[in-house]
C-alpha cells in the first residue's frame, strides 16, 4: 500500500484541484528519481517531457506548453504509481 501526501486547492465549492506536479515531485523522491523538464516550441506546436535521466517518463504534445505540463504531470503520477505498486 501506498501513501501518498497531495497537495490541493479548492477554487470553487465542488471545484477541487490537485497539484500533480507536487504529487510525482514526491514520488518521484521515494523512487530516487531526478526528473527533468524539456519543452518548447516546433514549428506552432508545443511540446512537453519529463526525463529520469535519458529515460522519457511522459510526454505530450500540443499548442500551449501550460496546459500540456498540467497534462504530462497528470501521467507522470499515474506511472510513479504503477511503479511504486499501485495507489
Amino acid at each position: 500500500m501506498v501513501f501518498v501526501h497531495y497537495s490541493s486547492e479548492q477554487t470553487a465549492p465542488s471545484n477541487v484541484h490537485l497539484d500533480h506536479q507536487a504529487i510525482a515531485t514526491h514520488l518521484a523522491k521515494q523512487l530516487h528519481l531526478t526528473l527533468t523538464e524539456s519543452f518548447g516550441t516546433e514549428k506552432d506546436k508545443a511540446f512537453f517531457n519529463i526525463y529520469h535521466k535519458d529515460q522519457l517518463l511522459a510526454g505530450a504534445n500540443g499548442k500551449s506548453i501550460k496546459t500540456l505540463r498540467k497534462k504530462v504531470y497528470k501521467v507522470l503520477v499515474e506511472v510513479l504509481s504503477e511503479r511504486l505498486g499501485g495507489v
